[in-house]
C-alpha cells in the first residue's frame, strides 16, 4: 500500500515521535511510506525505507505557495491513504481530496476537550475548521478514549471514530544506568521530578512549580527538572512561582531515554487537553513512576502505579509528589518495574502500527 503522513514535523514532539515510529513499522512491512512535513527538522530521525519530503513552509503566512508544494508532493508520491495528524495537517488533507476521489483521508485527533479561549484567533479557528471538515474524511483514528468522546461531543460521527493508542518503542525506552543523573544534579539524595512538555496553556507548567514550592517547604531535597521549549520570560515567571524550590531547565533532548532515567518521578500536570500522553508512556517504559492530572486518558495509563490528581491543584500535587520522594527506593522502583510491565501491555508499537493499518485496509478494501 502507498502512504503518506502529513505532519508540522518531525521536531522531538510526543505526536512526532509517534509517526516516525508508525513510519518505521509501515516500511518494515513493506509498505510504501513518504512523511509529508511543513517544516525541516536539524535532528529529524533516520528511517530506513521511509521518504521524507520536507514542503518548505517559510511562515505562517506562506499559504499558496505552500499548498502547491503540498499538491506536487502527493503528485509525486500518488499515495493510496494519505493520514493526517493534528489541526492544520488534517485540513489540508480534507482540502487534498479535491480532485483525488480515490485517495482515502484519515485524520489522527491527538487531544480531548480544550480550552480554546486560551488560544489565538487562528488557532481557534483551525479548530473549529477541523470540526466541520472531519466529515469529510474516510476515517478519524483517536489515541485514547478520552479522545474519542470529545469528537463524539464535537459532531464527529461514531462510525469514522476507531482508538489506536500510542506506541512506545521498548527497546529505546527501557531501564537503564542512570549516567544522566549526573548531568542533572550533584546531590546524590536529591530527589528528582522531571517534567516533559512544550511551552503551551494546556500543559500548566505554572501549576507544576507552585506545587514545587509547597513541597520545598518540606522536602527541600526535591528538585525540578523540566524538559521542554520553555522561553526565557517564562522561565524567570516559573522560577518565581517555585519560591526557592530548585527549578533546572534541560530544554528539548534528542535522547529522552537518558533523561528520564535519571529521574525518581515524573510529573505531568496538564489541566486539559490530554488524549494519551506520551511523556507518561515514555517515562513508564523507562521504569520511571508517574504524578498526573486526571485528564485524558492518564489514570488509566498509570493505573496503580503511580499517583492521579485534581487538574490545577497545586497541593492535591504536591502532596502526591511528597508521598513518593518520601518512599524509600526500593519501593519507588519496584512501582517503576510494574509501570513498565503495564505499558508494555498497553502501548506496545506493533499493536499501534497493526491497529493503524487495520484502519488503511479496511478503506482500502471498500
Amino acid at each position: 500500500m502507498r502512504i503518506a503522513l502529513l505532519v508540522r514535523s518531525l521536531v522531538s514532539g510526543g505526536t512526532e515521535r509517534q509517526v516516525a515510529l508508525l513510519a518505521a513499522g509501515l516500511a518494515a512491512r513493506g509498505h510504501d511510506c513518504t512523511i509529508l512535513t511543513f517544516y525541516a527538522a536539524p535532528s529529524a530521525p533516520s528511517l530506513p525505507g521511509v521518504r521524507i519530503v520536507h514542503l518548505g513552509k517559510r511562515s505562517r503566512w506562506d499559504v499558496a505557495g505552500f499548498v502547491l508544494r503540498l499538491w506536487r508532493a502527493l503528485r509525486d508520491s500518488d499515495p493510496q491513504v494519505l493520514y493526517a495528524l493534528l489541526p492544520i495537517p488534517n485540513l489540508l488533507a480534507v482540502l487534498a481530496r479535491i480532485g483525488r476521489p480515490r485517495l482515502k483521508i484519515v485524520l489522527g485527533l491527538r487531544a480531548s476537550a480544550l480550552e480554546l479561549r486560551r488560544y489565538d484567533t487562528l488557532s481557534r479557528l483551525a479548530f473549529y475548521a477541523e470540526e466541520r471538515l472531519a466529515r469529510w474524511a474516510n476515517a478519524v483514528i483517536v489515541n485514547s478514549e478520552a479522545g474519542r468522546r470529545h469528537a463524539r461531543e464535537r459532531g464527529i460521527p461514531e462510525e469514522l471514530l476507531t482508538v489506536v493508542r500510542n506506541g512506545v518503542d521498548l527497546d529505546r525506552f527501557r531501564p537503564t544506568a542512570r549516567a544522566a543523573r549526573a548531568s542533572l544534579t550533584d546531590n546524590p539524595g536529591a530527589v528528582l521530578v522531571g517534567m516533559v512538555a512544550r511551552w503551551d496553556p494546556m500543559k500548566d507548567h505554572r501549576t507544576f512549580a507552585r506545587a514545587l514550592a509547597l513541597v520545598h517547604d518540606r522536602a527541600p531535597e526535591v528538585a525540578g527538572i523540566v524538559a521542554g521549549d520553555v522561553p526565557p520570560p517564562a522561565r524567570e515567571e516559573l522560577t518565581r512561582l517555585a519560591r526557592g524550590a530548585p527549578l533546572r531547565w534541560r530544554g528539548w533532548q534528542d535522547d529522552m531515554p537518558a533523561l528520564y532515567a535519571g529521574l525518581d518521578l515524573l510529573c505531568v500536570p496538564s489541566a486539559w487537553g490530554e488524549g494519551s500522553s506520551n511523556a507518561i508512556a515514555e517515562a513508564m517504559a523507562c521504569g520511571i513512576p508517574c504524578v498526573a492530572t486526571d485528564i485524558g486518558d492518564n489514570a488509566m495509563l498509570i493505573g496503580d502505579t503511580g499517583r492521579v490528581a485534581a487538574p490545577g491543584d497545586p497541593q492535591a500535587l504536591a502532596e502526591a509528589i511528597l508521598e513518593f520522594a518520601g518512599m524509600e527506593p526500593a519501593l519507588r522502583a519496584e512501582l517503576g518495574r510494574r509501570a513498565r510491565a503495564r505499558i508494555a501491555a498497553l502501548c506496545s508499537t506493533d499493536a499501534m502500527v497493526e491497529n493503524t493499518l487495520a484502519v488503511f485496509a479496511q478503506l482500502w478494501c471498500r
